[in-house]
């Protein structure tokens, strides 16, 4: 199973050198507004965009996207590239089933279940770091004419897939052989002598085109321009994209959950807070499969969804959250890994925030049926039913009440409990807002109980803040993570968390440091500049 341990960085907003950024069970991001602490999730997203199958047409959305993130003319330091890479661990336990069948099935150059943790090539990836890197050059300095500059694939250091530019405005691209790679088609139509693609020392080598603007797609990223053997150039351009393409899998799986909670993000109108829900597939007690109603699969409710459907992606997901509860048991299990996300994000609220007001997430659901289905529908169809869902609150007396109608603090922090409520990757902006100290510091016990309580590998926690209240709570946990080895899946020692200064420099970049922690939870460096200090300054004076 992988699991992402670092972002590479280069002339990426503020970000100037090439600079790893650790990635931790529980990252914590902190430093001056302005100093480009949103670049992480921007690269996540740009990333998961480099390895989707959709660029736009005419490459539009990736070209778009490169222009916007790349350190333009606006700054101080102006330059023509934006580079952004991923590195990922693959733990013992992966399997290549984890991947979607539909894509793996068709790589015909790539044997991937050789290369499982039992397979006959697993020494090859299991225990390794994989190395995505993707450099890109504007090749005119203005506009959007961009060039793939270089491409590293690595397995712990060592080159599988590789690109150079040259000085013609192409690259230089490099496939190592490997046994889990068929190259035996391409060794027969190859010899050492042959243009344009060589194959020396187990690298197949050719020079290829590498403009986004004509040729390069989400599809193909390179394309060989030369036509004195088009059998072997079709092999070759084939058999590596074919690698790359099994490379960008496993990328994509990694980020397909992606959903930030933005620091822009508002308390819902009442038309906010309605969703459509296609129905869920489901087991039956026999062992059979069985599908939902899918919303598309009516012209009706695929015409109402864009206009219900107004609320953010975690709103959707709490709505889907109250839907799927209907038939679940009253009883709330003692164990985390035992409840809903529903039953998760409520008891955050009945027992770390907004305790005195007793506030419940809660809401209507109606189920839709075909007039020919009217009437009483089996128990065990409700869920495969298509559902209108409103939200709202409940209140100790049991009150109904809207998100508009009560503190924005509860609506501004709703879409926080519900992405540490995931089994999966949270990404959050400014968790603190609209929440008075006590419940900042309460917000740090429910960040560090999510973290604690993940039971997929590939999770991990990136929070940007500005609030000391939740640092120094997590802090104090950290120093008591031995003591609730009973209580939780996974302690969160200090080793598992990584807090991160962003420290604008005179020239307009950004430097970022990584503060060390010691078991005890403390800091072991100081914070640059003085980040929490303004506080002594007002009682102390300068």
């Amino acid at each position: 199973m992988p699991k992402i341990v670092a972002l590479e960085l280069e002339s990426f907003q503020t970000i100037g050198k090439r600079t790893v950024i650790p990635i931790r069970d529980l990252t914590l991001i902190f430093g001056p507004n302005g100093a480009g602490k949103s670049a992480i999730f921007d690269a996540l997203e740009l990333i998961k965009l480099i390895t989707s199958k959709d660029w736009g047409e005419g490459n539009t959305k990736l070209l778009s996207a490169l222009h916007r993130h790349s350190r333009n003319s606006t700054t101080e330091t102006p330059t023509n590239v934006i580079a952004v890479g991923i590195q990922i661990e693959i733990d013992k336990r992966w399997v290549t089933d984890e991947l979607p069948y539909e894509v793996v099935h068709h790589l015909d150059h790539v044997r991937s279940h050789s290369i499982s943790y039992d397979g006959d090539h697993a020494e090859d990836f299991i225990g390794k770091t994989l190395r995505f890197y993707v450099r890109f050059r504007n090749n005119t300095g203005k506009g959007y004419s961009w060039l793939f500059d270089e491409l590293s694939i690595q397995l712990d250091n060592e080159d599988v897939v590789n690109a150079m530019s040259t000085a013609s405005n192409r690259c230089v691209l490099t496939l190592r052989e490997r046994e889990w790679i068929a190259f035996t088609e391409l060794k027969r139509l190859a010899s050492e002598k042959t243009a344009p693609v060589s194959l020396v020392d187990s690298l197949a080598r050719a020079e290829v085109e590498s403009n986004l603007g004509w040729c390069g797609s989400a599809s193909s990223w390179f394309s060989t321009r030369y036509y004195s053997n088009p059998e072997l150039e079709a092999e070759f351009r084939s058999l590596t994209q074919d690698v790359i393409d099994f490379f960008k899998t496993i990328v994509t799986v990694e980020l397909q959950e992606l959903a930030v909670v933005g620091a822009s993000r508002t308390v819902p109108k009442l038309e906010e807070s309605i969703a459509l829900i296609p129905g869920d597939g489901y087991r039956t007690t026999s062992g059979d499969f069985r599908f939902g109603y899918r919303i598309e699969d009516s012209p009706l409710l695929k015409a109402m969804q864009p206009k219900v459907n107004s609320c953010g992606v975690l709103w959707l997901e709490m709505c889907k959250a109250v839907a799927q509860s209907i038939g679940v048991s009253r009883t709330e299990p003692d164990f985390w890994d035992e409840m809903t996300v529903l039953q998760r994000i409520n008891s955050f609220l009945r027992e770390e925030l907004f305790i005195e007001n007793g506030y419940q997430l809660n809401g209507e659901v109606f189920l839709i049926a075909e007039t020919d289905d009217y009437g009483d529908i089996p128990f065990e169809d409700v869920q495969v039913r298509p559902k209108l869902v409103r939200l709202f609150l409940t209140d100790y007396l049991n009150r109904s009440l809207e998100f508009e109608d009560v503190g924005s603090g509860i609506g501004y922090v709703l879409p926080v409990l519900a992405s540490l409520a995931r089994d999966d990757i949270s990404l959050i902006q400014q968790p603190e807002l609209h929440l008075h100290p006590a419940l900042q510091r309460n917000l740090g016990d429910i960040v560090v109980k999510s973290v604690e309580n993940k039971t997929k590998l590939h999770c991990f926690t990136i929070i940007e803040t500005h609030s000391e209240h939740l640092l120094l709570r997590v802090m104090r946990l950290i120093g008591s993570a031995a003591q609730r080895e009973d209580e939780v899946i996974s302690p969160l020692g200090y080793e598992r968390v990584a807090i991160l200064y962003f420290d604008p420099q005179p020239d307009g970049e950004t430097k970022v440091r990584r503060l060390r922690l010691a078991p005890d939870g403390q800091l072991i460096d100081r914070w640059p500049g003085g980040f929490f200090n303004e506080r002594y300054k007002d009682i102390f004076g300068e």
